[in-house]
């Protein structure tokens, strides 16, 4: 029978990428909101981010996330996306 050894850092570093990547996405994602969204009502920008989340990641974006980001993006600021490490 063959013998199965699993190499954690290889596996943490594919995790690492992929994790890297959807920050890379998401930060796009807000950037793009809050370049056309700045200025207007914090619930159109809700409304416009909740609906972009969804399309692009296939999955809601819930409060209280939705809602500070929204506010945040709204008064021209911007909401910037840190990664966590994986580590196994």
């Amino acid at each position: 029978m063959a013998k199965f050894e699993l190499n954690k850092q290889a596996l943490a570093n594919v995790a690492n990428q992929a994790v890297a990547l959807r920050a890379q996405q998401m930060q796009a994602l807000l950037d793009a909101v809050g370049q056309g969204e700045q200025g207007k009502e914090v619930s159109k920008v809700k409304a416009t981010l909740g609906a972009r989340w969804l399309h692009q990641f296939e999955r809601p974006l819930t409060d209280p996330h939705l809602s500070a980001w929204a506010e945040q993006l709204a008064a021209g600021g911007r909401v910037i996306v840190k990664p966590e490490a994986v580590t196994l």
